[in-house]
Parts: structure tokens; sequence; C-alpha cells
């Protein structure tokens, strides 16, 4: 579930509606985006922002980031009703995925203005990265040091950008990182391609860069190079912190599904169990339950 972040001097009961649609909606989705049928382009306006917010969702999660952003500069919210602080957020994060100018001037307004918690620390997460990748480090350690301080651990996106505070990211795994993240894979592997793996500092950086071979690999599609990869994170030394471990067991659960090798799908799906102590746990493990109850 996400807090939307729907506030307004205002708030009646049309505006509790509103924010009960978007969550009931994304709850019933279970977060699976990718099975909406396509918006009419006419109803993504700033007039039916529930329903824009879910096309823009679906979009982003199809790896269209350059039409979701299109339609998030498009919008104007009337500072009299009800505002939808998430389309803030995701204006922001998805500028700086495809690495656009004054992305921080985004960020930076919607964690002065919105008077709620959630999305604060990836707000801050994102807006450190934007600084990062710009050469200003003084403002990322500035900005990356306020996650642990700001906001709460309500999402789980908020409790990855604690996670990643904890260390300086590798620059080009992050470019990688946010290329994969917009949908632009072609640049992703390139960036990926001039990195040798054994020579990576740690096994943090190690498993992700696997990680990101294998989600290109799916792309491909090539099943047996996304196994592979996954297979790598798995068999590294383990931070169970860290969200790549699980979700690799589950994506290779779900190919074997998919190949009706039913018996290697329950073995990873409930290898996936194993781990408990990361970012969107009751998600993922929540999707790898109804898999196993699926075989």
């Amino acid at each position: 579930a996400i807090e939307i972040g729907v506030y307004s001097n205002n708030f009646n009961e049309l505006d509790q509606l509103h924010a009960v649609f978007v969550f009931s909606y994304f709850s019933l989705l279970g977060g699976e985006t990718n099975s909406l049928n396509p918006i009419s382009t006419t109803m993504v306006t700033d007039q039916n922002l529930p329903l824009t917010l879910i096309e823009i969702e679906r979009l982003l999660h199809r790896g269209k980031s350059d039409k979701a952003l299109s339609h998030l500069n498009e919008l104007t919210q009337d500072p009299e009703a009800v505002r939808f602080w998430y389309l803030d957020y995701l204006r922001g994060r998805t500028m700086v995925r495809l690495l656009r100018p004054n992305a921080d001037l985004v960020l930076l307004k919607y964690l002065e203005h919105y008077p709620g918690e959630t999305y604060k620390k990836s707000a801050l997460m994102y807006l450190s990265w934007y600084y990062f990748l710009n050469g200003q480090k003084e403002e990322f350690e500035k900005y990356n040091g306020r996650i642990m301080e700001v906001g709460t651990r309500f999402s789980g996106a908020d409790i990855l950008a604690e996670f990643e505070s904890r260390n300086e990211p590798h620059t080009d795994l992050l470019k990688a990182r946010l290329a994969y993240d917009s949908g632009r894979y072609n640049q992703a592997d390139s960036i990926l391609s001039t990195l040798d793996v054994d020579k990576l500092s740690n096994t943090n950086n190690k498993q992700e860069w696997h990680y990101r071979k294998a989600r290109l690999a799916q792309e491909t599609p090539d099943d047996a190079l996304a196994i592979y990869h996954f297979t790598k994170v798995v068999e590294l030394p383990f931070d169970d912190s860290n969200y790549y471990l699980p979700v690799s067991c589950i994506k290779i659960g779900e190919i074997y599904i998919e190949k009706r090798e039913f018996d290697k799908a329950e073995l990873w799906l409930n290898k996936a169990l194993e781990y408990k102590n990361y970012p969107y746990v009751a998600d993922y493990q929540r999707k790898a339950k109804i898999l196993l109850r699926s075989l």
C-alpha cells in the first residue's frame, strides 16, 4: 500500500473518497500495474487525478518514463482543492531517473511543503543521488545524512532509502540502475558491460551488477541467462537487509513456473521466504506465498 499524500485545507468527504479510491485500487492490484488496461489520454488531466495517478504508475512500471514525465509536467493542481503530493514525489523521482536538470528543485519543494512524512526519506535519497551524479559532493553528503533523521519507515521506499544511505553509491552502478528503472535498457546494459564484476569493491556491488544483468536478461527475454545471474546474486555472501536476494529467488521461481518445472519453482519460492529483514518485505513475502499457493 502507498500513502498517496492527499492534503487540503478543505478535506471533505469527496477528497477522502479520492484517496480511498486510489488506495483501494492499488491494494487490489497488489502492485501489479502491468495488468492495467491503458487509460484514455483524455482522462489524464488535473481534473482526474486518481485516474491520472494510475496511468502514470502503469507507464512507469512498463519503463515508459518519458511519457509518464510528460503527463506529470502537464499537470496543474488547484491550490484550493485536494492535492496529490505523491504526484510531486513521482515527478522528482522520475526526473532523477532520467537525469533531467532541476530535479532537485522539484524534490526540495516536496520536502519543504508536503505536510506528511511518507516518501520523505526516499525523496532525500533521490535528491542526494542527483547531487552525487552532478559532482556536488557536499550536497550529496548533506541530504544523504538527513535520511535517517527525516520521515518515517512506513513505506518500503523509505526503508530502502535508509539501507542505501549506509554507503556511497558506485557511480556506474547507480547510472545503470537509474537507466534500468527508467526503461533505458540498452543504456543500462552498455554501462554494466564496461564493468568487471570481479573487480567491484564489495559484495553489495557485485550482487547489484548480477541483479541488474538478470533483470535486463528478462527483458530480452533470455531465461537461462536471467537464472544464471539471479543465482549468482544468491550465491554471494549475503546481507539479509538487501532485497536483491529474495527478489532473485522469486524471479527464478516465476521463470520455473512458466516452464512448468514446479518442484524447482517451489524450492526457490520457499527460499525467498527465508529472508525477513529487507525493504518491501511484506510485499515480496506476500507475492512468494501467493505463487506457492498457485502451484
